[in-house]
């Protein structure tokens, strides 16, 4: 087997090591044959093996092979693939996309996969590198009823992604198989590029809608303690407690029990324990239950802070509102099946009435081109013929001199696309789903 590494820039000028001659050439790509090997032009005698046809692609420049290859290992010369002198793994490549063959990590070293050429990785474990969460045809049952069925998507690093529908649409089964509480029947979740099931669920955190805390224990303890179950040291674990106690205003309650605190400040506390060790993946289960408008605000600050520090976060809320506010893309279900996927802005232009929302001065009268003018709350909707836009409209109105205060593209809620969506059988199940459930379900099927 040959294994390359990746040359991190041109090499130093000047002689070779150990009396070899050195590099003639910063971009030589020829490695021609020596006596022990192979002579590459760009590092001088190496126990080389000829790459492919001859050629060293280009920033491909030593090539390894294993030690009973010819070559010798005495002193001076080092065995092909163990490293440098002290010991250490060799160079990794510099950050970027590499140039010339993609590259799999094997061991320290750089396998080149090339064109007909099988990876010394399997499909399974070759991570992806543009996906925190991925999610593929998922499917769960009970007693032959799919509670999930072929659910598929991605959530990007640093991304906050909602999950949403209605109680018994099958989000809390999906976060419980993402979690690895639940097995799916079929289909697979990689957590970074690696399966759930495989034990790569470190980096997870997870807040569900049925809280808990220890009442009687004092809150930072609390705090403390769930901070060591995700393997951080005793001190470290009591000075994030501290420090997240802090932030959500609450750290003249720490040394307090919890059952003294009021349902407000145990909720800040049910959140400080999934914020705790800083995961990689946040999964929240309705996270604004039980807050105030100044602790939802405060509660949006911290996601805000999370995700600008590289933190991804799953939520599932019936708030739609919020997902408006703070998501950049939303999966919708509906009895297991996937409704709507994709941006929220995306989702609302899709699905708009083809309106225009005006707030005027004066009444606004008869518009060409527009099908009906409806006025509530001191705002007009003018819903629009198929033909016109909404720059004509504007045009219209300031010719007839109506002096306008605010003019926007009418959009629906979420709430009201998702249940358009589904009783007009418009969303990517086409309809198979069948009308929303109103009523709740049991656990282990919502």
């Amino acid at each position: 087997m040959i294994v390359w590494e990746m040359c991190e820039g041109p090499p130093p000028a000047g002689p070779g090591r150990h009396g070899r001659p050195g590099p003639r050439r910063a971009d030589c790509t020829v490695a021609r044959p020596g006596p022990r090997g192979s002579r590459c032009l760009r590092w001088g005698w190496r126990p080389w093996a000829p790459p492919p046809d001859g050629d060293c692609p280009a920033r491909w420049a030593r090539i390894a092979r294993p030690a009973h290859v010819g070559g010798s290992t005495g002193p001076g010369r080092r065995r092909p693939g163990a490293g440098n002198a002290r010991g250490l793994p060799v160079r990794q490549p510099p950050p970027g996309p590499p140039r010339g063959p993609s590259l799999v990590p094997l061991r320290g070293l750089l396998y080149p996969r090339r064109p007909g050429r099988t990876s010394p990785w399997s499909a399974a474990t070759d991570p992806p590198r543009n996906s925190m969460l991925e999610v593929r045809d998922v499917l769960k049952s009970y007693d032959g009823r799919a509670v999930v069925n072929r659910v598929s998507f991605d959530v990007a690093p640093g991304e906050i992604f909602a999950l949403l529908g209605p109680n018994g649409a099958g989000k809390t089964t999906l976060i419980r198989m993402i979690t690895d509480i639940l097995k799916p029947d079929a289909g697979t979740i990689r957590l970074d590029g690696h399966d759930v099931a495989s034990g790569s669920r470190a980096g997870i955190a997870y807040l569900p809608e049925e809280r808990g805390l220890y009442r009687r224990i004092k809150a930072v303890e609390t705090l403390a303690y769930y901070g060591e179950l995700k393997g951080l040291r005793p001190a470290a674990a009591r000075q994030q407690a501290q420090a997240l106690l802090e932030r959500v205003e609450l750290s003249e309650w720490a040394l307090k029990p919890v059952q003294s605190l009021s349902k407000g400040m145990q909720q800040k506390v049910q959140l400080c324990t999934a914020l705790i060790g800083e995961p990689r993946l946040l999964i929240l289960d309705e996270p604004f239950t039980g807050l105030d408008p100044l602790n939802t605000q405060l509660f949006e600050e911290l996601l805000a802070e999370r995700r600008a520090a590289g933190c991804t976060v799953l939520l599932s809320t019936h708030q739609m509102n919020k997902v408006e506010q703070l998501c950049d893309r939303a999966l919708m279900i509906n009895r297991g099946h996937m409704v709507l996927y994709g941006t929220v802005r995306d989702l609302r232009r899709q699905h708009s009435e083809h309106a225009v929302l005006v707030r005027t001065a004066s009444r606004v009268g008869r518009v060409p081109g527009v099908k009906s003018v409806e006025s509530n709350n001191g705002e007009t909707i003018l819903t629009l013929e198929r033909s016109t836009t909404t720059q004509s409209v504007l045009r219209a109105l300031l010719d007839q001199g109506v002096e306008v205060e605010s003019f926007e593209v009418a959009s629906l809620p979420l709430e009201d696309i998702f249940v358009k969506v589904v009783r007009e059988g418009l969303g990517l199940d086409h309809g198979q789903s069948g009308p929303p459930v109103a009523e709740p379900v049991g656990a282990g099927v919502s």
